[in-house]
């Protein structure tokens, strides 16, 4: 990949590059060009696929079904938005009781 390459598809990204900036990001974008093309070439036939490399199991919480809102208590916490503090005070705490 040559310079006018590079700054066609950075115009077309709109990504606009002074003359030190495209010289600089020319030499790393063709390392990582060639890099990746390095990479295309590894025989990867036969391999297992690994979503993870370091042993790591899901290790996320189960979905439990709690407590929400009804409608109507969200529609009420909506309007706290626009109401005074005294309104809000008096509002939460009879959410609360809920």
């Amino acid at each position: 990949m040559n310079r006018d390459e590079i700054k066609h598809i950075a115009d077309i990204a709109q990504i606009d590059f002074t003359e030190d900036e495209l010289k600089s990001f020319e030499k790393n974008f063709i390392e990582n060009m060639n890099l990746i093309e390095k990479i295309k070439k590894i025989d990867t036939e036969g391999l297992k696929e690994v979503f993870q490399v370091n042993g790591t199991e899901n290790n996320l919480r189960s979905d439990e079904i709690g407590k929400s809102l009804t409608q109507d208590e969200a529609t009420k916490i909506q309007f706290l938005k626009n109401t005074d503090i005294l309104s809000c005070w008096n509002l939460w705490s009879e959410l609360w009781r809920l």
